[in-house]
């Protein structure tokens, strides 16, 4: 009886598949702008991409976070294309960062520092079923291939060029200072230019 109950947990233990390699995220907010913060679990191969969508309506190539923090090793760019959604394919944008020199087939650890800073609050609603991507060129991501899709919080710009940030209270009074300070040197170097004159005469 023992024997039959060991080899029945043995065997579920065999076919339980390997942990997937995910993405988790959470979001911060502070003067105005939201910064999304990142980490990459750890994986039986490397993961070289990892792309994260934030316009699900456009591929817009000029689309920049405020500021991004990159893992070492790893770079931040902006990329477009078609999202193939199984009925239609629609043009959205992703912000990636990307490995490289690509590392020997070998597991790794964990991995965070990836994170972007911009205006755009976090979407209220998921356009698609899933809001990221990783890749690995080695094919064998557990169960998953090359590609392995998973959605995280992120924003959705939905088309729009986000806002301009708004410039600081400190910034418009150091500029009016600065403008009334100058217009003072001027009327002062004016004034005595013009005593100069009068005292040649």
């Amino acid at each position: 009886m023992l024997s039959k109950i060991w080899w029945t947990i043995t065997m579920t233990l065999l076919v339980i598949p390997a942990q997937a390699t995910v993405l988790t995220g959470s979001v911060s907010f502070n003067a105005g702008l939201y910064t999304y913060s990142y980490q990459l679990s750890a994986s039986p191969t490397p993961v070289t991409e990892v792309s994260v969508l934030i316009d699900s309506t456009n591929a817009n190539w000029n689309l920049t976070p405020v500021s991004t923090t990159n893992p070492n090793g790893w770079n931040f760019f902006t990329t477009g294309g078609l999202f193939p959604d199984g009925q239609y394919d629609h043009y959205v944008t992703y912000w990636t960062w990307q490995l490289w020199p690509t590392p020997s087939n070998s597991a790794t650890d964990a991995v965070s520092g990836f994170s972007f800073t911009t205006p755009q609050a976090p979407a209220t609603t998921q356009a698609f079923s899933y809001s990221y991507f990783l890749y690995s060129p080695y094919s064998d991501l557990p169960n998953q291939g090359s590609f392995y899709n998973g959605n995280v919080v992120g924003p959705d710009f939905l088309g729009v060029s986000p806002p301009a940030p708004i410039p600081e209270p400190a910034t418009p009074m150091l500029f009016a200072v600065s403008g009334i300070m100058l217009w003072q040197i001027m009327s002062r170097q004016k004034n005595l230019n013009v005593r100069t004159v009068k005292a040649g005469l």
